[in-house]
């Protein structure tokens, strides 16, 4: 049996409706370094991945090898994996611009699910794109009428959903 979907609208957005798939009053989790180094396609468990992330940062190659040859880990200079991106670093930044609002954001997740379960409701539109610095993934609704529309076909599919408005 499915969970309930809870798609979330904002009560007093004065153009299109936007959909989240969660609550966009919610703060995000931030991953720990480990996780971020993952999804950036680097190897957390390999020493010289974690070095050609440290030349990314700035590191230079010379004192690399210099550190290499010393024997010291790259954990030395990156910090613990294991803990969360604190919120103010760069990481957490490029994360929340890249990521978060690419795939794991309540925005995000609308727009995915939309697109992997119900395309072509009438009223419902996927937008992709950059603004400034960031990354525009998420789903918008024409008005309520649409959104009942959406909630109808998804219900047709065996979901059960609950529509819940916020306010800005």
């Amino acid at each position: 049996m499915n969970k309930t979907l809870k798609i979330y609208i904002q009560a007093d957005h004065k153009s299109d409706l936007i959909l989240y798939l969660g609550n966009p009053k919610e703060e995000p989790e931030y991953p720990t370094l480990k996780e971020y180094l993952t999804d950036l396609g680097y190897d957390p468990e390999n020493e010289d991945s974690l070095w050609d992330y440290s030349i990314e940062l700035g590191l230079c190659e010379l004192e690399v090898e210099e550190l290499k040859k010393n024997g010291v880990s790259p954990n030395t200079h990156l910090g613990n994996l294991d803990e969360r991106l604190d919120a103010k670093s760069d990481e957490a930044n490029s994360w929340i611009e890249t990521i978060y609002s690419m795939k794991e954001s309540p925005a995000a997740k609308m727009k995915i699910f939309l697109q992997q379960q119900a395309q072509g409701v009438s009223g419902i539109h996927i937008v992709e794109g950059v603004q400034g610095d960031g990354n525009l993934h998420y789903a918008t609704a024409d008005n309520t009428e649409a959104v009942e529309r959406l909630k109808n076909t998804l219900t047709k599919m065996g979901h059960t959903v609950e529509i819940i408005t916020v306010q800005s």
